[in-house]
């Protein structure tokens, strides 16, 4: 199945860029005097893209592991941290999004 971690590889290299052009492009709402708002929005777009590339850096460390069966999870074992990184970036997404929707109200 060595093809299908390939596919998934190049799926999420071309959702990460695809991320990466919209959001470059997407004109930013806020206030622009705010940097506080600026930077939760660069957190944001980061933790967006930084999530397809990961997930497509996942496909490819698992394709390049030969093993299969149990010698496999044995080598997997050796990556199991990076899948925190699938964890983690979803959630600095979601509290980015969080402080952007406060707005700039004080208090």
């Amino acid at each position: 199945m060595r093809w299908f971690e390939y596919a998934m590889v190049a799926f999420g290299g071309a959702m990460g860029l695809r991320s990466v052009v919209h959001w470059v492009r997407k004109p930013f709402e806020g206030d622009p005097s705010a940097l506080r708002d600026q930077v939760w929005f660069a957190v944001f777009v980061t933790a967006r893209a930084g999530f397809w590339f990961a997930l497509a850096g996942a496909f490819a460390i698992y394709a390049s592991i030969d093993t299969r069966g149990q010698p496999f999870i044995d080598d997997a074992k050796d990556h199991a941290g990076y899948l925190l990184l699938l964890l983690a970036l979803p959630v600095v997404q979601f509290v980015a999004a969080f402080f952007l929707s406060q707005g700039n109200e004080p208090g």
